[in-house]
């Protein structure tokens, strides 16, 4: 091997053709040399070990060549381009609510949005601090008052579980676009909703499981065969379970009720009494009599 190095022609390149990423003044040539060494072959890692930057930085700049073409190799001005909320009217406006000595960022914020004027708590803590530099105002200072014993303060453990604050902002919901900041914005329109009792009884007090009937009608769960509709066979129906009663239904469409009594572990029904099969639209054409469960 060192023979062969020592009597082959010596190396084509003895210099760099690019230098590093941050040894490129101008932010065109660098970029530019990323689309070149690109265009020849090369990987995106190669690229950045060879110029000694990230992935991230030729991920990004291939993007904006493919995205803009010649006018991505320039740099781009990142100066603010929004419009900014700040107005000499809103300044001034808080500089007439900061005479009160007591108020702060998050009670401006308060007293703007009564105004209908959107400014974050922050920018109002912002636009205060100029004001106290400008005017030499002391900053806010909470009056030595006497500790109040806590209103809400429990004589026992879970004795309250809320307070109601659902009409004060909420920071969850500051950035919501539909300008619903307090919980009762949020929920407005949600609570006022009403369900019937069945409903609720359904949804609260029973479980349901899906089974399928068999060709003759039956349904299997836990070791019992319940009747439910001869017509309906080999379809899946919804098993409704409450304390002591057993639901079958279709559609939305109830086709038998069972009282069943449970075994202490509450695993394993013991016995079932009082089978009533509904006549439904689903009835069998064939009138035979078959016993309600086994």
């Amino acid at each position: 091997m060192k023979f062969v190095l020592a009597s082959g022609h010596p190396p084509s390149l003895t210099a760099r053709r690019y230098q590093p990423w941050s040894m490129i003044a101008d932010p065109v040539e660098r970029r530019l040399a990323v689309i070149r060494l690109h265009s020849e072959g090369w990987s995106v890692t190669s690229i950045a070990a060879y110029l000694a930057t990230s992935r991230q930085t030729i991920y990004a700049t291939l993007q904006r060549w493919i995205e803009e073409g010649v006018k991505g190799l320039e740099e781009k001005s990142r100066a603010r381009k929004a419009p900014r909320v700040m107005t000499l009217a809103i300044a001034n406006e808080i500089r007439k609510q900061q005479e009160n000595p007591l108020i702060g960022a998050w009670r401006m914020h308060a007293a703007l949005l009564q105004m209908h004027i959107q400014v974050s708590p922050r920018t109002c803590g912002r636009i205060m601090a100029k004001h106290r530099a400008l005017y030499g105002w002391e900053p806010p200072k909470s009056a030595d008052k006497p500790k109040k014993e806590m209103p809400f303060k429990a004589s026992r453990r879970h004795e309250y579980w809320s307070i109601d604050y659902n009409e004060q902002i909420h920071f969850a919901h500051q950035a919501r676009q539909d300008h619903r900041h307090s919980p009762k914005e949020v929920l407005r329109g949600v609570l006022a909703r009403t369900l019937p009792e069945s409903l609720l009884a359904q949804i609260f007090f029973t479980s349901q499981v899906t089974c399928h009937l068999d060709r003759s009608g039956y349904l299997r769960f836990r070791r019992w065969r319940f009747y439910a509709e001869a017509g309906l066979a080999k379809k899946p129906v919804i098993v409704h379970l409450s304390t002591n009663v057993l639901r079958v239904e279709y559609e939305n469409t109830d086709l038998a009720l069972y009282t069943v009594i449970w075994h202490e572990d509450y695993k394993h029904i013991t016995e079932v009494a009082n089978p009533h099969v509904i006549q439904t639209s689903y009835r069998s054409p064939q009138l035979t009599r078959l016993p309600a469960w086994t």
